[in-house]
């Protein structure tokens, strides 16, 4: 008896401990409330939620019971994840990037493609922050491939934040045909979000990089463009403050000397941006450089030089004073003062050689950076721990992909020989009916009515015999599932539509989820293979086993081609543990089809 009870106990003891253990990985609900909290905060009141979640880490005022580290990785993933986005919108800078880094591992294998984008898009943060822009922006790009745009919930308000600090990052390194492709990037999925304002101010950023490029003209239609809207909407203080790059495009052109004075006078008598005393405040006074070379383009010198000197404020950026000098300069010269002249010429060289100087210290610095982030990477290279551990996963995937290989050669090695089988009873079961349609032709000529009629039986006999050699052979045949999925009505469209022929292909979201669905349908075991990959990966390699170029891929998934090589390569890492893009679509091919 003490036996059977014992042999009990250990069989109801795990029982009563399964439920305990399922509330340890659940964690406090306390906490997923606090975050749900905190998360709702975070858009209005960004300092308030981060208060709210640095206050779980200090004894005695946290919200929660059990301190942070004692909770489940879940929670603690985001509650850092969470922390992160709160210290981004309050504009907190980050110091370090070890939290993210494993907050950004976690995400990969966990939650939702939103989840996962946000968590690389709040690493690219902390990398910008550090100053390390290569690692930033390469970031970001992991950040947009985790999104699914074929779900209806993505997030495409976040996609166009991405791209918008990506704007930022090229701009900063004066990378200008870059920058125009983030902002318009950003502007698409600003829309899709239905957040016009936004749109609007990636359009006008467009417009400002296009005055850098020296193309005024279509800078011009576009500023035009983004006031009419802002009008159209009510933004009349958007609108004025985007008439002053208008002003900075009409002030160099003396034919639009009319729309120069038009705007000024809407600018000075409805924007807000007066005090009482119809003064600008610093930052603003940019528009006096604008009003005063209208007057020197007018002839009325006084007023120009009162304007230009009016630019002038405590701590002036030195390009503000670029631009003031020149104006005095031109005033000057203009009243043929030889001695103020040369003052201003001296002052403006000062002023152009230190801004010179601040660029070539930016250039530096990003030179920096980039040598950082190399060093960091080949010191991570020569990590004996890491490199220990990579060898025994390698090794470990090579005799497992080896082991499958070897299992999968077996299979079709077997189905060919059924299939062979089957093909040569088939053969000669018609060969069988053959002979005896003949014999049958030649009974019916001498007309014996016995015999034809037991013929004739016999016949029906052997048709049943291949009918169901027939089955049995269609049943084998309908195992070739890429052929089946090559044909569907879904791939044919997708091929259509890839005819650049006929125009640029605009493929739906609703058509994207037909085609995976199809491949799920027609390819269970390849869809098991590559459902651990994410969703730009996974569409990637379906349009690869249907011999798809790389270049044709970019065109169809609306991306460059350098985000598909990305794709290719992450997607060969995890599928196969190889470190390239160019063999993974014969690696596809040779684990599904050999």
């Amino acid at each position: 008896m003490n036996r059977i009870s014992l042999h009990l106990a250990r069989l109801i003891l795990p029982l009563l401990l399964l439920p305990l253990l399922l509330a340890c990985q659940r964690g406090d609900p306390a906490v997923d409330a606090l975050h749900r909290t905190a998360d709702s905060l975070m858009q209005s009141r960004p300092d308030s939620a981060l208060l709210l979640l640095q206050a779980c880490d200090s004894v005695g005022v946290s919200p929660v019971a059990a301190p942070v580290d004692a909770w489940p990785r879940r929670q603690r993933m985001r509650h850092e994840l969470l922390c992160a986005k709160a210290m981004n919108k309050a504009y907190v800078n980050f110091t370090t990037d070890s939290v993210m880094k494993e907050v950004a591992d976690y995400y990969d294998s966990h939650d939702t493609p939103n989840e996962r984008m946000e968590a690389h898009y709040l690493l690219g943060c902390v990398y910008r922050d550090l100053g390390e822009a290569p690692r930033a922006i390469d970031c970001y790009l992991d950040a947009v491939s985790c999104a699914d745009t074929t779900a209806a919930d993505c997030d495409y308000w976040l996609m166009a934040s991405v791209y918008g600090q990506m704007a930022n990052l090229y701009h900063q390194q004066l990378l200008l045909s870059y920058e125009i492709e983030a902002h318009q990037k950003a502007c698409r999925y600003d829309l899709l979000a239905s957040d016009t304002l936004w749109a609007l101010h990636e359009q006008k950023m467009i417009a400002c990089t296009y005055i850098l490029q020296n193309k005024r003209d279509s800078a011009e239609l576009m500023l035009n463009d983004v006031i009419s809207h802002y009008k159209e909407r009510g933004y009349e203080q958007e609108a004025l403050l985007t008439s002053t790059m208008l002003m900075h495009i009409y002030m160099a052109n003396a034919e639009k000397a009319g729309k120069l004075k038009a705007l000024i006078e809407e600018y000075d008598s409805k924007s807000d941006d007066f005090d009482e005393n119809h003064e600008l405040h610093s930052k603003k006074r940019l528009f006096y450089r604008y009003k005063g070379k209208w007057f020197e383009n007018t002839g009325q010198l006084d007023s120009a030089e009162y304007y230009y000197r009016k630019m002038y404020y405590r701590d002036m950026l030195l390009t503000e004073q670029n631009s003031m000098y020149v104006g005095l300069m031109s005033v000057f010269k203009k009243r043929h003062q030889p001695d103020s002249i040369a003052k201003y010429a001296q002052l403006y060289c000062m002023v152009n050689d230190s801004s010179i100087a601040i660029k070539d210290g930016e250039v530096t610095a990003q030179l920096a950076a980039s040598y950082k982030y190399n060093s960091i990477q080949k010191e991570s290279n020569r990590n004996a721990e890491a490199a220990h551990r990579a060898n025994l996963r390698f090794l470990l995937s090579t005799f497992l992909l080896l082991a499958l290989i070897a299992i999968t050669i077996l299979l079709v090695h077997h189905y060919n020989r059924q299939r062979k089988l089957q093909r040569a009873k088939y053969m000669a079961t018609i060969a069988e009916r053959t002979k005896l349609r003949n014999e049958l032709d030649s009974l019916n000529a001498k007309d014996y009515d016995g015999i034809i009629a037991r013929k004739e039986k016999e016949i029906e006999y052997l048709n049943g015999i291949i009918a169901e050699h027939h089955n049995a052979y269609r049943n084998v045949m309908l195992k070739d599932k890429l052929s089946a999925f090559e044909n569907s009505e879904i791939v044919r469209i997708i091929n259509e539509k890839s005819d650049f022929r006929k125009g640029s292909p605009n493929i739906t979201n609703d058509e994207w989820r037909e085609l995976l669905s199809e491949f799920r349908k027609d390819m269970p075991a390849a869809y098991s293979l590559l459902k651990c990959l994410s969703p730009l990966q996974l569409y990637v390699c379906i349009l690869l086993l249907l011999d798809y170029d790389e270049s044709v891929i970019a065109i169809l998934r609306q991306t460059k081609p350098q985000t598909i090589n990305t794709a290719k390569k992450r997607a060969n890492e995890k599928l196969f543990n190889i470190d390239d893009s160019a063999s993974l679509a014969s690696n596809l091919k040779g684990a599904l089809t050999a």
